[in-house]
Order: structure tokens, then sequence, then C-alpha cells
């Protein structure tokens, strides 16, 4: 079950083209298990100049209380590459000072 507070997370990040000849890319789809999980907007190019960027931002909306660990994965006209996507649930580690006190028979801390 998700927990009631949680909410809409997005980040948003700059692709830039440095090949000298310029370039193209595709966002290639994510796997299907968690593709309803994210949002991906940006404006299409097509081709880019060598220098040019294009703003791209990924919206998580969670829908389970579950880590995901995935990636984004790009075919350019240069190479493959990924960005990995890490949507963790929230951890708690408690921590604290151990403080004892004595009444009677029982030890409270």
């Amino acid at each position: 079950m998700l927990n009631q507070h949680t909410h809409n997370t997005s980040l948003r990040f700059v692709l830039l083209c440095f090949a000298s000849l310029g370039g193209s890319f595709k966002i290639l789809d994510l796997n299907e298990k968690i593709t309803n999980f994210f949002e991906i907007k940006y404006d299409r190019q097509g081709r880019m100049s060598a220098g040019m960027s294009v703003s791209i931002e990924v919206t998580f909306m969670p829908k389970v209380n579950e880590d995901i660990l995935s990636d984004l994965s790009f075919l350019c006209s240069t190479s493959p590459f990924s960005i990995p996507l890490r949507c963790l649930t929230q951890k708690v580690t408690p921590s604290g000072k151990r403080r004892a006190k004595r009444a009677s028979n029982t030890i409270h801390y």
C-alpha cells in the first residue's frame, strides 16, 4: 500500500550535443513494469548541431511502495548511453542516546 503523503517528484537535466558534426537522440521505452510511474517531457529537436542542448524533465509518480531501480536509456548517433533512475522508499534508521533510569526493580530507557 502506498503512503498517502507521497507526492510526485520531478528532476530536470540538460542534454548537450558535443559531437563535432552534430547528432540526434531518441529516448528508449522504459521497462513495461515501471512505464506508468514516469512522465518524460522534452521538446523533440530532430538533428542537433554541436553545442545545442535540450532540457529533459522526468517526473516520478509513485503508485507502489517499492524501490525502483532502472535506467533511462538513450540511443544517439554517436553511441547509446543511459542515466540511472533510482526511486527509493523512505527508510528509517533509529538512533539516539541510551539513558537508563532505575526505579525500583525496573529499568526504563
